[in-house]
């Protein structure tokens, strides 16, 4: 359950620190445009109500991000923190399917044993001297016609 825990604290913690280095370019972009901003602050406080211009400003900023996110993507540090996050994640959903696989297997070994009488639900495993359940039809699997047979007959 560990390994579980730690795959998952392992791609948090990647995902994190590549966060931080995209909220970096993004900050780094900021301020070399910041003269740009200051302008369209200043049609803010004049009041400007106007949609076409409020509809610019937001498809400039919409812009800038886009624009930021693909300086970030040249940055060979952020593209191997993405490469890193893609393989952590990776491995930390096999290590949860794994464990799930495994904890459902052992469920349905347990319900196997209560259903074919192996294990009583009260006193546990006992040993088995023959068959449980005389209801159960044995299936001889010699007497049963393969499907070459199946289909000449029809």
């Amino acid at each position: 359950m560990s390994d579980l825990q730690d795959s998952w604290k392992e791609l948090a913690s990647k995902a994190e620190s590549l966060g931080l280095k995209l909220k970096l370019h993004l900050e780094q972009e900021s301020t070399s445009e910041a003269s740009v901003s200051d302008a369209v602050d200043d049609g803010r406080k004049s009041g400007s109500r106007d949609p076409k211009v409020l509809a610019e400003e937001a498809a400039r900023k919409v812009q800038e991000a886009f624009d930021t996110l693909g300086t970030a993507a040249k940055d060979p540090a952020v593209h191997s923190d993405a490469k890193d996050l893609g393989k952590l994640f990776k491995e930390a959903i096999m290590t949860t399917v794994g464990a799930v696989g495994s904890e459902v297997a052992s469920k349905t070994s347990s319900a196997r044993d209560l259903l074919d009488g192996t294990v009583d639900p009260i006193t546990g495993p006992k040993e088995a001297s023959g068959p449980v359940d005389a209801d159960i039809e044995v299936v001889d699997t010699q007497s049963l016609s393969s499907p070459d047979e199946m289909t000449e007959e029809l």
